[in-house]
């Protein structure tokens, strides 16, 4: 049941639970404190008097007989309402002297109270007589060392009981009356505490039934526990709207990529298809041209069946050609998608010192048979000190690089120039491809290093969008950089930036 309660309420509780047994010992201890106070200044007051009277008391000679006997003062002069003094002449056991408070009554003189006088030291002692608590201070009086008789000062306890019954009820209804104040102060605090956290949870149900992860919670003023969760989950919220926005951009990439792959694909299987289909059916006819007759001769079949079928060695060897290069499309198509699909699941590059000459010129010269427009000028450029200078690197990685960035300059340029440019910058390689070709817009710009991303001019040629994605990862997995600087119908200008000294600690893999 207590786990089934509200906070509000699991907090009030608990502020009770601690509050009564609290206040129950402070009540007890205050009860006592002054319990103790009262019944001290009681006995105090009766001490008082009782040495008030004995220092009255004389000692007289009765004559003719000469014996000496103590004279009591007039106890009258020394009683008050509530004092009473009794003196009794223990040798006759009879009541000397008494106030008139008492009027026909008399303080009792118990045989206990006889037997503590024997010892002629002074007492206390609380009776109760007719029902009234009566606290008595007996003092014995001594005649040359003999006792002779006993002073009674009493006081009735009647108002001290009247003054603690008072007390107790006092305590009893204020700690309850504390009890229920604390109750709603706490529940009003638990609830002002808890507000926060309520219009947390309601704002995260908003935002869970109207899916709006760009909404965040509003953070209270001060910076206390409730500030920092706050804090948590509008963090967690960027983090989860930023998730989902890249989900819902590479599932929008995924159906493009879809769409795209399905028609690289179809296009090269179908003229594979084609070509195999025509060459097995021409053999097949040449093999039916002539058949073996029952009778053991051969009859030649009529030419009609294999007409047409004729082909040329040079037709053979262009559709041979054809699913070469489609078979070459296919090959390039998976190993991208295998380059990736390695970047996905963590397999690094293996990076080793190697010189920049070792690769750059070699990638340069095998990406010059890339296919491009009689009206292109390819041109390079290379400052030679680079080519001996080392760096951390995977050199079919960087080819793979170098052939990326040209096959795009050389695909968009229909006619102009494509340049590339290699020299030191910032203490490091700056490789940089530059085309006149068609450009691209600001909005496409933005988007060309994601993955199965193809702006709309770039859909028209054949491709799956993956290039450029292979090639930041290629560039991220070498500590370097690549930006890209374009304008519409003026061309475009890819820079890579690669460390060329070692690094602090040399690593052995990239990241990709």
């Amino acid at each position: 049941m207590f786990s089934r309660m509200s906070v509000r309420w699991r907090l009030t509780l608990w502020y009770s639970a601690v509050l009564i047994p609290a206040l129950f010992v402070l009540g007890t201890m205050v009860y006592l404190l002054v319990g103790h106070t009262l019944a001290r200044d009681v006995d105090g007051r009766l001490f008082t008097t009782a040495q008030r009277v004995e220092r009255s008391i004389r000692v007289v000679t009765a004559f003719p007989f000469r014996w000496e006997n103590l004279a009591l003062p007039d106890v009258n002069v020394f009683s008050t309402p509530d004092t009473f003094l009794q003196a009794v002449d223990l040798s006759r056991r009879v009541i000397v002297s008494k106030s008139r408070n008492l009027g026909e009554q008399a303080l009792p003189v118990s045989s206990s109270t006889l037997e503590k006088a024997g010892s002629g030291q002074p007492f206390y002692e609380t009776l109760t007589v007719e029902g009234v608590a009566v606290r008595l201070y007996n003092v014995p009086l001594l005649l040359d060392g003999q006792l002779v008789g006993l002073l009674q000062v009493g006081s009735p306890l009647s108002h001290v009981q009247h003054l603690l019954q008072k007390l107790r009820w006092a305590l009893i209804l204020g700690s309850l009356g504390m009890v229920v104040v604390t109750g709603a102060v706490g529940w009003w605090m638990a609830d002002k505490t808890l507000r926060p956290i309520h219009q947390i949870a309601q704002v995260a149900a908003e935002i869970q039934e109207g899916e709006d992860l760009a909404r965040r919670i509003r953070r209270p003023p001060n910076s206390d526990e409730i500030g920092r969760l706050v804090d948590t989950l509008n963090s967690m919220l960027e983090r989860l709207e930023a998730a989902y926005r890249n989900l819902a951009a590479a599932h929008r990439f995924q159906r493009r990529f879809i769409s795209d792959v399905s028609h690289e694909l179809r296009t090269p299987l179908t003229t594979i298809k084609g070509n195999l289909d025509l060459l097995y059916r021409l053999r097949t006819a040449e093999r039916t041209e002539t058949e073996v007759l029952p009778g053991g001769s051969e009859a030649e079949m009529s030419k009609g069946a294999g007409a047409g079928y004729g082909l040329a060695e040079e037709d053979e060897l262009e559709m041979l050609e054809d699913v070469r290069t489609e078979v070459d499309r296919l090959i390039r198509l998976v190993q991208d998608l295998l380059t990736l699909a390695q970047h996905d699941t963590g397999v690094g590059l293996s990076l080793e010192s190697v010189t920049v000459g070792e690769w750059l010129p070699q990638s340069l010269r095998r990406a010059e048979r890339l296919p491009r427009s009689e009206a292109v000028e390819y041109a390079v450029q290379i400052d030679e000190a680079l080519l001996s200078r080392r760096h951390w690197a995977n050199a079919d990685a960087l080819q793979q690089l170098v052939y990326i960035l040209l096959e795009n300059a050389f695909k968009y340029t229909f006619q102009g120039k494509v340049a590339v440019t290699a020299r030191e910058a910032d203490g490091g390689l700056e490789l940089t491809v530059e085309d006149t070709g068609i450009g691209m817009s600001p909005e496409v710009k933005a988007h060309i290093f994601e993955r199965f991303y193809r702006g709309d001019p770039a859909r028209s040629t054949p491709g799956t969008g993956l290039g450029l994605a292979i090639a930041e990862q290629i560039v991220g997995a070498h500590q370097g950089k690549i930006d890209v600087a374009s304008r519409e119908g003026e061309g475009s200008r890819f820079r890579v930036w690669l460390p060329l000294e070692p690094y602090s600690c040399q690593p052995l893999t990239g990241g990709l």
